[in-house]
């Protein structure tokens, strides 16, 4: 029963967050500094670079499962 609570508990936190962030009431930064329980919270939720075997396994296989789109960069001159 505990359990379910605290899941419970979770998802409503996490949906609380989204809607902050997806309705611009508050930025990514910002909400990461208050509530993040790790050192990323003074550096806005930036977790840095991280290489295989630093994070907690469920964590990598997401950030590694996901794809990455790299865009090219159009550099040229201002006039």
């Amino acid at each position: 029963m505990c359990l379910i609570f605290l899941q419970e508990e979770a998802l409503a936190k996490i949906q609380h967050f989204r809607q902050q962030l997806t309705s611009g009431q508050s930025e990514f930064a910002k909400l990461a500094s208050q509530e993040s329980h790790c050192s990323s919270a003074k550096r806005g939720g930036d977790l840095g670079e991280f290489g295989p075997g630093q994070m907690q396994k469920p964590f990598e296989d997401a950030t590694y499962a996901l794809q990455v789109i790299i865009s090219p960069l159009h550099i040229g001159a201002v006039c």
